[in-house]
């Protein structure tokens, strides 16, 4: 079984796993444990933010969505907060955790905090939303996709190859089935596969 990412609302599956050699995508799905390939969001949070500072940003904010307390956005935000906990307090912004283009949030985080560079995985919302009170990305303020969903992507953010991901998923559930080994692993191993910077330049 090569188990897809679930609803971000599901921690948990039942199934007869003890028949099937197992292998699941992504980081949100706890149980069952068994072995796993996911997104290193602790680090791409950690690459985005040093990418940011080595612009010269020097207030980088995080804008997370409320609904998504998901086991990839607590690792986004361990990556971010463990590279802002470096810098002077002055200089950190509180993480804002809002909905879906909830304008007056960001608007009234904006005028308190002063980020010159915000990290995200919502870029086009986040964007429109800034569009809305006339703050213009990357002239105004450097806007970074946690998420880039293509390389080429008009815009900075960390690009995951989905590819990379499911082939080395699928080498684990080979392996695990010439060694006929099924049912759920006693010590289950998660593989962590990290993303690259992509300025988003032609």
């Amino acid at each position: 079984l090569l188990v897809a990412p679930p609803p971000f609302q599901i921690t948990e599956l039942s199934f007869p796993w003890e028949d099937f050699a197992t292998v699941i995508l992504g980081a949100n799905c706890r149980r069952p444990a068994a072995n796993r390939v996911a997104y290193n969001h602790f680090e791409s949070a950690n690459l985005a933010f040093r990418r940011a500072a080595a612009q010269g940003c020097e207030r980088i904010g995080l804008v997370e969505l409320g609904w998504m307390a998901t086991m990839s956005a607590k690792r986004r935000l361990g990556g971010f907060l463990s590279e802002q906990s470096q810098l002077p307090r002055s200089r950190q912004v509180p993480v804002i955790r809002t909905l879906d283009r909830d304008v007056i949030a960001l608007s009234g985080w904006l005028e308190r905090h002063r980020p010159d560079a915000i990290l995200t995985i919502r870029y086009k919302e986040v964007r429109d939303g800034l569009a809305a009170m006339g703050v213009r990305t990357p002239r105004d303020l450097l806007l970074v996709d946690l998420e880039k969903h293509r390389a080429d992507d008009p815009w900075p953010g960390i690009y995951h190859d989905p590819q990379h991901v499911g082939s080395h998923a699928v080498n684990l559930l080979v392996s695990a089935l010439g060694l006929n080994d099924r049912g759920l692993p006693e010590e289950p191993c998660e593989s962590l596969i990290s993303g690259v910077w992509s300025s988003g330049e032609p």
